[in-house]
Protein backbone atom coordinates (compact mmCIF):
# COMPACT_ATOMS: atom_id res chain seq x y z
CA UNK A 1 0.00 0.00 0.00
CA UNK A 2 1.43 3.53 -1.21
CA UNK A 3 1.41 5.95 1.70
CA UNK A 4 0.64 9.36 1.42
CA UNK A 5 3.09 12.20 1.17
CA UNK A 6 3.40 13.98 4.28
CA UNK A 7 1.57 11.08 6.50
CA UNK A 8 2.94 9.67 9.85
CA UNK A 9 3.75 6.17 7.70
CA UNK A 10 5.44 8.37 5.48
CA UNK A 11 7.80 9.85 7.64
CA UNK A 12 8.42 6.76 9.40
CA UNK A 13 9.01 5.09 6.08
CA UNK A 14 11.68 7.81 5.52
CA UNK A 15 13.13 7.33 8.50
CA UNK A 16 13.95 3.61 7.88
CA UNK A 17 15.12 4.40 4.66
CA UNK A 18 17.97 6.69 5.84
CA UNK A 19 18.80 3.92 8.40
CA UNK A 20 19.26 1.73 5.49
CA UNK A 21 21.42 3.83 3.92
CA UNK A 22 23.57 4.71 6.61
CA UNK A 23 24.41 1.20 7.13
CA UNK A 24 26.21 0.73 4.07
CA UNK A 25 29.70 -0.04 4.36
CA UNK A 26 32.18 2.76 1.98
CA UNK A 27 34.29 1.46 -0.68
CA UNK A 28 37.74 0.61 0.85
CA UNK A 29 40.61 2.58 -1.28
CA UNK A 30 43.24 1.42 0.65
CA UNK A 31 44.26 -2.29 -0.69
CA UNK A 32 45.65 -0.10 -3.77
CA UNK A 33 48.33 1.72 -1.73
CA UNK A 34 51.98 1.01 -2.04
CA UNK A 35 53.16 -1.42 0.75
CA UNK A 36 55.87 0.81 1.79
CA UNK A 37 53.72 3.81 2.11
CA UNK A 38 51.55 1.55 4.42
CA UNK A 39 54.44 0.48 7.07
CA UNK A 40 55.74 4.33 7.51
CA UNK A 41 52.45 5.36 7.68
CA UNK A 42 52.04 2.67 10.52
CA UNK A 43 55.06 3.23 12.26
CA UNK A 44 54.23 7.44 12.56
CA UNK A 45 50.66 6.17 13.76
CA UNK A 46 52.22 4.41 16.31
CA UNK A 47 54.52 6.72 17.75
CA UNK A 48 52.11 9.13 17.70
CA UNK A 49 49.54 7.27 19.44
CA UNK A 50 51.79 5.92 22.08
CA UNK A 51 52.62 9.69 22.62
CA UNK A 52 49.16 10.85 22.80
CA UNK A 53 48.44 8.25 25.51
CA UNK A 54 51.12 9.30 27.74
CA UNK A 55 50.01 12.70 27.17
CA UNK A 56 46.27 11.92 27.96
CA UNK A 57 47.34 10.05 31.13
CA UNK A 58 48.84 12.67 32.27
CA UNK A 59 46.70 15.26 31.75
CA UNK A 60 43.74 12.51 33.76
CA UNK A 61 45.80 12.41 36.50
CA UNK A 62 46.96 16.26 37.07
CA UNK A 63 42.60 16.29 36.40
CA UNK A 64 42.62 13.77 39.57
CA UNK A 65 44.84 15.44 41.66
CA UNK A 66 43.10 19.04 41.21
CA UNK A 67 39.16 17.31 41.65
CA UNK A 68 40.34 15.48 44.97
CA UNK A 69 42.25 18.91 46.30
CA UNK A 70 39.01 20.50 45.29
CA UNK A 71 36.88 18.11 46.88
CA UNK A 72 38.59 17.99 50.16
CA UNK A 73 39.07 21.78 50.55
CA UNK A 74 35.15 22.02 50.07
CA UNK A 75 34.22 19.27 52.68
CA UNK A 76 37.10 18.24 54.97
CA UNK A 77 34.53 16.09 56.95
CA UNK A 78 34.68 13.62 53.64
CA UNK A 79 38.62 13.23 54.21
CA UNK A 80 38.25 13.27 57.89
CA UNK A 81 35.52 10.28 58.11
CA UNK A 82 37.59 8.19 55.29
CA UNK A 83 40.98 8.55 57.55
CA UNK A 84 38.28 7.28 60.56
CA UNK A 85 37.53 4.25 58.92
CA UNK A 86 40.32 3.41 57.42
CA UNK A 87 41.98 3.95 60.83
CA UNK A 88 39.20 1.49 62.28
CA UNK A 89 40.63 -0.97 59.51
CA UNK A 90 43.62 -0.97 60.51
CA UNK A 91 43.28 -1.74 63.99
CA UNK A 92 41.05 -4.12 63.54
CA UNK A 93 43.39 -5.91 60.82
CA UNK A 94 46.77 -5.39 63.62
CA UNK A 95 44.16 -6.79 66.29
CA UNK A 96 44.14 -10.12 64.29
CA UNK A 97 47.77 -11.02 64.41
CA UNK A 98 47.93 -10.95 68.36
CA UNK A 99 48.20 -13.98 70.57
CA UNK A 100 46.39 -12.62 73.37
CA UNK A 101 43.63 -13.16 74.08
CA UNK A 102 43.50 -16.57 72.22
CA UNK A 103 40.26 -16.41 70.62
CA UNK A 104 40.72 -13.02 69.01
CA UNK A 105 41.61 -14.49 65.58
CA UNK A 106 38.37 -15.72 65.40
CA UNK A 107 36.24 -12.66 65.59
CA UNK A 108 38.14 -10.48 63.85
CA UNK A 109 36.88 -11.00 60.07
CA UNK A 110 33.18 -9.95 61.84
CA UNK A 111 35.16 -7.47 63.05
CA UNK A 112 36.19 -6.29 60.18
CA UNK A 113 32.69 -6.72 58.29
CA UNK A 114 31.38 -4.54 61.08
CA UNK A 115 33.11 -1.82 60.50
CA UNK A 116 32.88 -2.09 56.72
CA UNK A 117 28.71 -2.76 57.02
CA UNK A 118 28.17 -0.18 59.83
CA UNK A 119 30.49 2.58 59.66
CA UNK A 120 28.53 5.63 58.68
CA UNK A 121 28.90 9.19 58.38
CA UNK A 122 27.36 10.72 61.45
CA UNK A 123 26.57 9.21 64.55
CA UNK A 124 23.10 8.58 64.28
CA UNK A 125 22.87 6.55 60.73
CA UNK A 126 25.69 4.26 62.92
CA UNK A 127 23.55 3.53 65.67
CA UNK A 128 20.57 3.12 63.38
CA UNK A 129 22.58 0.61 61.19
CA UNK A 130 24.30 -1.59 63.91
CA UNK A 131 20.97 -1.61 65.76
CA UNK A 132 19.22 -3.06 62.34
CA UNK A 133 22.22 -5.37 61.49
CA UNK A 134 22.07 -6.96 64.97
CA UNK A 135 18.21 -7.31 65.02
CA UNK A 136 18.74 -9.26 61.07
CA UNK A 137 21.76 -11.08 62.47
CA UNK A 138 19.70 -12.63 65.30
CA UNK A 139 16.36 -13.04 63.48
CA UNK A 140 18.43 -14.76 60.34
CA UNK A 141 19.88 -17.23 63.07
CA UNK A 142 16.69 -18.36 64.56
CA UNK A 143 14.91 -19.07 61.27
CA UNK A 144 18.09 -21.00 59.92
CA UNK A 145 17.66 -22.98 63.39
CA UNK A 146 13.71 -23.78 62.26
CA UNK A 147 14.67 -24.22 58.60
CA UNK A 148 17.65 -26.97 59.36
CA UNK A 149 14.96 -28.68 62.05
CA UNK A 150 12.37 -28.56 59.30
CA UNK A 151 14.58 -30.63 57.24
CA UNK A 152 15.68 -32.96 59.48
CA UNK A 153 12.23 -33.88 60.71
CA UNK A 154 10.89 -34.04 57.15
CA UNK A 155 12.85 -36.88 56.31
CA UNK A 156 11.88 -38.78 52.63
CA UNK A 157 10.40 -35.58 51.77
CA UNK A 158 13.30 -33.01 52.18
CA UNK A 159 13.94 -33.02 48.31
CA UNK A 160 10.10 -32.34 47.48
CA UNK A 161 9.58 -29.70 49.56
CA UNK A 162 12.85 -27.79 48.35
CA UNK A 163 12.11 -27.98 44.99
CA UNK A 164 8.88 -26.99 45.25
CA UNK A 165 9.94 -24.10 47.23
CA UNK A 166 12.03 -22.60 44.08
CA UNK A 167 10.54 -19.40 42.38
CA UNK A 168 12.24 -18.04 39.65
CA UNK A 169 13.09 -14.64 38.54
CA UNK A 170 12.66 -14.94 34.73
CA UNK A 171 9.02 -15.50 35.04
CA UNK A 172 8.09 -12.60 37.12
CA UNK A 173 9.88 -10.56 34.72
CA UNK A 174 7.96 -11.72 32.34
CA UNK A 175 4.60 -11.06 33.99
CA UNK A 176 5.58 -7.89 35.00
CA UNK A 177 6.60 -6.36 31.51
CA UNK A 178 2.86 -7.81 30.51
CA UNK A 179 1.62 -6.17 33.37
CA UNK A 180 2.63 -2.67 32.28
CA UNK A 181 1.51 -3.10 28.93
CA UNK A 182 -1.96 -3.37 30.41
CA UNK A 183 -1.68 -0.72 32.76
CA UNK A 184 -0.59 2.02 30.39
CA UNK A 185 -3.08 0.99 27.93
CA UNK A 186 -6.02 1.33 30.45
CA UNK A 187 -4.49 4.84 31.71
CA UNK A 188 -4.66 5.81 27.82
CA UNK A 189 -8.33 5.33 27.46
CA UNK A 190 -9.04 6.33 30.98
CA UNK A 191 -7.45 9.79 29.99
CA UNK A 192 -8.53 10.51 27.13
CA UNK A 193 -12.10 9.83 28.60
CA UNK A 194 -11.43 11.63 31.60
CA UNK A 195 -10.39 14.85 29.48
CA UNK A 196 -13.45 14.75 27.24
CA UNK A 197 -16.12 14.59 30.12
CA UNK A 198 -14.43 16.84 31.78
CA UNK A 199 -14.73 15.06 35.40
CA UNK A 200 -12.46 15.45 38.75
CA UNK A 201 -11.03 12.10 38.65
CA UNK A 202 -7.85 10.63 40.76
CA UNK A 203 -4.44 10.18 38.87
CA UNK A 204 -4.40 6.52 37.68
CA UNK A 205 -1.36 4.99 40.02
CA UNK A 206 -1.28 1.89 37.45
CA UNK A 207 1.06 4.61 34.98
CA UNK A 208 2.89 5.15 37.52
CA UNK A 209 3.63 2.18 38.39
CA UNK A 210 5.33 1.38 34.77
CA UNK A 211 7.56 4.15 35.32
CA UNK A 212 8.60 3.22 38.73
CA UNK A 213 9.34 -0.37 38.12
CA UNK A 214 12.37 0.75 36.60
CA UNK A 215 14.75 -0.74 39.71
CA UNK A 216 12.52 -4.10 39.88
CA UNK A 217 12.83 -5.07 36.65
CA UNK A 218 17.09 -4.40 36.67
CA UNK A 219 17.05 -6.70 39.61
CA UNK A 220 14.77 -8.98 38.32
CA UNK A 221 17.04 -9.46 34.97
CA UNK A 222 19.95 -9.58 36.73
CA UNK A 223 18.36 -12.69 38.91
CA UNK A 224 17.12 -13.95 35.53
CA UNK A 225 20.56 -13.92 33.56
CA UNK A 226 22.08 -16.61 35.90
CA UNK A 227 18.62 -19.03 35.90
CA UNK A 228 19.33 -22.92 33.92
CA UNK A 229 17.30 -22.83 30.88
CA UNK A 230 13.39 -23.69 32.22
CA UNK A 231 9.78 -23.52 31.52
CA UNK A 232 8.77 -21.79 28.48
CA UNK A 233 12.29 -20.42 28.31
CA UNK A 234 14.54 -23.11 26.91
CA UNK A 235 16.79 -20.97 25.24
CA UNK A 236 20.18 -20.96 26.36
CA UNK A 237 21.28 -17.12 26.37
CA UNK A 238 17.86 -15.70 26.48
CA UNK A 239 17.67 -12.23 25.55
CA UNK A 240 16.25 -10.98 29.22
CA UNK A 241 18.36 -7.93 27.91
CA UNK A 242 15.91 -7.09 25.32
CA UNK A 243 12.48 -7.46 27.92
CA UNK A 244 14.32 -4.28 29.49
CA UNK A 245 14.54 -2.50 25.89
CA UNK A 246 10.98 -2.82 24.98
CA UNK A 247 10.18 -1.94 29.05
CA UNK A 248 12.20 1.03 28.29
CA UNK A 249 10.37 1.68 25.23
CA UNK A 250 6.66 1.16 27.18
CA UNK A 251 8.19 3.48 29.81
CA UNK A 252 9.05 6.21 27.28
CA UNK A 253 5.40 5.94 26.25
CA UNK A 254 3.98 6.02 29.51
CA UNK A 255 6.07 9.83 30.13
CA UNK A 256 3.31 11.16 27.33
CA UNK A 257 0.45 9.39 29.00
CA UNK A 258 1.99 11.08 32.71
CA UNK A 259 2.10 14.02 30.65
CA UNK A 260 -1.12 13.85 29.42
CA UNK A 261 -2.53 12.95 33.39
CA UNK A 262 -1.10 16.28 34.04
CA UNK A 263 -3.24 18.27 31.56
CA UNK A 264 -6.20 16.67 32.92
CA UNK A 265 -5.91 17.85 36.50
CA UNK A 266 -4.34 21.08 35.32
CA UNK A 267 -5.84 24.43 36.86
CA UNK A 268 -6.16 25.88 33.58
CA UNK A 269 -8.37 23.85 31.05
CA UNK A 270 -10.45 24.51 27.53
CA UNK A 271 -13.72 24.99 27.45
CA UNK A 272 -15.91 21.77 26.97
CA UNK A 273 -17.33 23.24 23.99
CA UNK A 274 -14.33 23.18 22.43
CA UNK A 275 -12.96 19.76 23.30
CA UNK A 276 -16.28 18.08 22.02
CA UNK A 277 -15.15 19.64 18.82
CA UNK A 278 -12.23 17.43 18.57
CA UNK A 279 -14.12 14.47 20.39
CA UNK A 280 -14.43 11.96 18.05
CA UNK A 281 -10.56 12.30 16.71
CA UNK A 282 -9.28 12.30 19.98
CA UNK A 283 -11.62 9.03 21.41
CA UNK A 284 -10.68 6.91 18.12
CA UNK A 285 -6.67 8.09 18.46
CA UNK A 286 -6.67 6.90 22.11
CA UNK A 287 -8.44 3.57 21.54
CA UNK A 288 -6.43 3.03 18.37
CA UNK A 289 -3.20 3.42 20.67
CA UNK A 290 -4.53 1.62 23.86
CA UNK A 291 -5.69 -1.02 21.38
CA UNK A 292 -2.11 -1.39 19.73
CA UNK A 293 -0.65 -1.53 23.38
CA UNK A 294 -3.32 -4.36 24.26
CA UNK A 295 -1.99 -6.25 21.37
CA UNK A 296 1.29 -6.26 22.10
CA UNK A 297 0.74 -7.09 25.94
CA UNK A 298 -0.84 -10.03 24.72
CA UNK A 299 1.58 -10.87 22.53
CA UNK A 300 3.97 -10.66 25.17
CA UNK A 301 2.13 -13.13 27.04
CA UNK A 302 1.58 -15.48 24.96
CA UNK A 303 4.92 -15.50 23.60
CA UNK A 304 3.89 -15.32 19.77
CA UNK A 305 5.13 -12.92 16.82
CA UNK A 306 2.98 -10.47 14.95
CA UNK A 307 1.34 -11.40 12.03
CA UNK A 308 3.78 -11.10 8.43
CA UNK A 309 2.95 -8.28 6.46
CA UNK A 310 0.38 -6.64 8.82
CA UNK A 311 0.67 -3.24 10.20
CA UNK A 312 -0.97 -2.99 13.51
CA UNK A 313 -0.03 0.46 13.35
CA UNK A 314 -1.90 1.49 10.20
CA UNK A 315 -5.24 2.37 12.10
CA UNK A 316 -3.69 4.67 14.76
CA UNK A 317 -1.81 6.59 12.03
CA UNK A 318 -4.83 7.15 10.04
CA UNK A 319 -6.86 8.08 13.17
CA UNK A 320 -3.85 10.69 13.82
CA UNK A 321 -3.87 12.03 10.09
CA UNK A 322 -7.53 12.82 10.74
CA UNK A 323 -7.10 14.48 13.77
CA UNK A 324 -4.29 16.26 12.69
CA UNK A 325 -6.36 17.47 9.35
CA UNK A 326 -9.52 18.83 12.25
CA UNK A 327 -6.66 20.74 13.78
CA UNK A 328 -5.78 22.45 10.48
CA UNK A 329 -8.58 23.12 9.94
CA UNK A 330 -10.18 24.34 13.55
CA UNK A 331 -6.59 26.22 13.91
CA UNK A 332 -8.35 29.20 15.15
CA UNK A 333 -10.32 27.45 18.12
CA UNK A 334 -6.48 27.12 19.70
CA UNK A 335 -5.58 30.18 19.81
CA UNK A 336 -7.04 33.61 20.94
CA UNK A 337 -7.99 35.44 17.87
CA UNK A 338 -7.93 39.11 19.09
CA UNK A 339 -4.72 38.89 18.50
CA UNK A 340 -4.12 36.98 15.23
CA UNK A 341 -1.86 39.18 13.12
CA UNK A 342 -3.67 37.14 9.85
CA UNK A 343 -7.20 37.28 11.22
CA UNK A 344 -6.80 41.22 11.84
CA UNK A 345 -5.89 41.64 8.86
CA UNK A 346 -9.61 41.33 6.87
CA UNK A 347 -11.67 42.83 9.28
CA UNK A 348 -9.52 46.51 9.03
CA UNK A 349 -10.13 46.31 5.26
CA UNK A 350 -13.79 45.71 6.34
CA UNK A 351 -13.03 49.05 8.51
CA UNK A 352 -12.17 50.87 5.75
CA UNK A 353 -15.18 49.74 3.75
CA UNK A 354 -17.46 50.71 6.54
CA UNK A 355 -16.04 54.20 7.07
CA UNK A 356 -16.57 54.63 3.15
CA UNK A 357 -20.19 53.20 3.17
CA UNK A 358 -21.20 55.65 6.51
CA UNK A 359 -18.86 58.83 4.97
CA UNK A 360 -21.92 58.16 1.68
CA UNK A 361 -24.64 57.81 4.28
CA UNK A 362 -24.22 60.97 5.80
CA UNK A 363 -23.43 62.78 2.49
CA UNK A 364 -26.76 61.69 1.34
CA UNK A 365 -29.06 62.60 4.77
CA UNK A 366 -27.57 66.02 5.31
CA UNK A 367 -30.35 67.75 3.76
CA UNK A 368 -32.36 65.58 6.51
CA UNK A 369 -30.18 66.23 9.29
CA UNK A 370 -30.82 70.24 8.54
CA UNK A 371 -34.42 69.72 10.22
CA UNK A 372 -34.53 69.04 13.91
CA UNK A 373 -36.10 67.24 15.06
CA UNK A 374 -37.38 68.25 18.78
CA UNK A 375 -38.25 64.70 20.05
CA UNK A 376 -34.69 63.71 18.91
CA UNK A 377 -33.21 66.94 20.46
CA UNK A 378 -35.46 66.08 24.31
CA UNK A 379 -33.88 62.64 23.88
CA UNK A 380 -30.62 64.06 23.47
CA UNK A 381 -30.93 66.29 26.17
CA UNK A 382 -32.04 63.55 28.55
CA UNK A 383 -29.27 60.67 27.47
CA UNK A 384 -26.02 60.36 30.33
CA UNK A 385 -23.03 60.28 28.71
CA UNK A 386 -21.32 56.65 29.91
CA UNK A 387 -19.11 56.25 33.06
CA UNK A 388 -15.32 56.07 32.15
CA UNK A 389 -14.05 52.65 32.79
CA UNK A 390 -12.04 52.16 35.67
CA UNK A 391 -8.68 50.45 35.99
CA UNK A 392 -9.74 47.63 38.18
CA UNK A 393 -12.29 46.76 35.51
CA UNK A 394 -9.48 46.76 32.80
CA UNK A 395 -7.40 44.83 34.42
CA UNK A 396 -9.81 42.12 34.83
CA UNK A 397 -10.81 42.33 31.12
CA UNK A 398 -6.98 42.07 30.33
CA UNK A 399 -6.68 38.52 32.63
CA UNK A 400 -10.01 37.29 31.47
CA UNK A 401 -8.46 37.21 28.14
CA UNK A 402 -5.21 35.82 29.20
CA UNK A 403 -6.90 33.14 30.75
CA UNK A 404 -8.58 32.38 27.42
CA UNK A 405 -5.16 32.22 25.44
CA UNK A 406 -4.11 30.04 27.90
CA UNK A 407 -7.32 27.71 27.96
CA UNK A 408 -7.12 27.51 24.39
CA UNK A 409 -3.88 26.45 24.25
CA UNK A 410 -4.02 23.93 27.10
CA UNK A 411 -6.45 22.24 24.23
CA UNK A 412 -3.27 22.67 22.00
CA UNK A 413 -1.21 21.00 24.09
CA UNK A 414 -3.40 17.61 24.29
CA UNK A 415 -3.70 16.98 21.73
CA UNK A 416 0.38 17.41 20.60
CA UNK A 417 1.12 15.16 23.57
CA UNK A 418 -1.81 12.24 22.42
CA UNK A 419 0.38 12.68 18.49
CA UNK A 420 3.47 12.33 20.49
CA UNK A 421 2.63 9.06 22.07
CA UNK A 422 1.91 7.56 18.93
CA UNK A 423 4.83 8.72 17.32
CA UNK A 424 6.47 6.69 20.31
CA UNK A 425 4.70 3.11 19.58
CA UNK A 426 7.02 2.93 15.98
CA UNK A 427 9.88 2.17 18.86
CA UNK A 428 8.31 -0.09 20.81
CA UNK A 429 6.98 -2.13 18.06
CA UNK A 430 10.46 -2.29 16.71
CA UNK A 431 11.81 -3.36 19.56
CA UNK A 432 9.37 -6.45 19.94
CA UNK A 433 9.55 -7.50 16.58
CA UNK A 434 13.45 -7.55 17.78
CA UNK A 435 12.32 -9.40 21.11
CA UNK A 436 9.99 -12.42 19.57
CA UNK A 437 13.05 -13.24 16.92
CA UNK A 438 15.45 -13.39 19.32
CA UNK A 439 13.53 -15.10 21.87
CA UNK A 440 12.21 -17.20 19.18
CA UNK A 441 8.25 -16.83 19.90
CA UNK A 442 6.39 -18.67 17.79
CA UNK A 443 4.22 -18.06 14.87
CA UNK A 444 0.78 -16.68 15.57
CA UNK A 445 -2.00 -18.90 15.55
CA UNK A 446 -5.86 -18.74 14.52
CA UNK A 447 -8.13 -18.70 16.89
CA UNK A 448 -11.38 -21.13 15.99
CA UNK A 449 -14.36 -19.85 17.60
CA UNK A 450 -16.14 -22.82 19.24
CA UNK A 451 -20.23 -22.38 18.41
CA UNK A 452 -22.40 -23.69 21.24
CA UNK A 453 -26.11 -24.24 21.76
CA UNK A 454 -26.93 -21.44 22.95
CA UNK A 455 -24.77 -19.36 19.90
CA UNK A 456 -26.27 -21.00 16.91
CA UNK A 457 -29.80 -20.86 18.03
CA UNK A 458 -29.17 -17.31 18.51
CA UNK A 459 -27.75 -17.02 15.14
CA UNK A 460 -31.01 -18.66 13.87
CA UNK A 461 -33.15 -15.98 15.23
CA UNK A 462 -31.13 -13.47 13.35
Amino acid sequence: MTTKRGSFRHSFALKSKQSLLSQNVEYNESRFRDTESIDGERRCLYCSSLIDMVTSLWKSLQELAVKTWKFGHSNPRNIIFSAKVGLALVIIAVMAFLKVPADINKYAIWAILTVVLVFEFTIGATLNKGFNRGLGTLLAGGLAMSVAELSIRSGNWEETVIVSSIFVAGEDFHNMVVKNFMTVETSLEDCVTEYLQSGDHPLHKGCMSAVESTNTEDALEGFAVWEPPHGRYKKFKYPWKNYVKVSGALRHCSFMVLALHGCVHSEIQAPPERRQIFRTELQRVGSEGAKVLRLLGNKVKKMEKLVPGEDILLEVHEATDKLQKKVDQRSYLLVNADHWEIGTRPQTRMDVNKDENSMYNTLSRSWDDGIPDKGNMFRRHLSLPEPPLLVSEVHNEEESKTYESASAMSLATFISLLIEFVARLQHLVILFEELSEKAEFREPTEEVEVFGLWSRLSRCFK
